[in-house]
């Protein structure tokens, strides 16, 4: 069974090569940046999973919460990337 990557803010199916991008975001530093990330890899194992993403901070390794029931996505594993 495969794994279906979600962006669990805003519900999409990410697969890989694409890029996430959401509104400029006030940080720490007090001033905006865009936000965003690209999915270059995913890991999966049969109870976890992680991803490989690029940031405008480099490359990093995200695990993902893995759901073998949801009620958008009967039947399905689901791999929801934190946001």
């Amino acid at each position: 069974m495969s794994l279906r990557v979600i962006d669990a803010r805003s519900g999409d199916d990410v697969n890989v090569g694409d890029t996430v991008r959401y509104p400029d975001e006030l940080h720490e530093d007090g001033r905006r940046h865009p936000d965003w990330w690209q999915l270059v890899r995913v890991v999966d194992y049969v109870f976890w999973a992680t991803a490989v993403v690029q940031t405008p901070r480099g490359a990093v390794r995200v695990p993902l919460t893995v759901r073998f029931t949801h009620p958008r996505f009967p039947l399905q594993r689901v791999g929801f990337f934190p946001s």
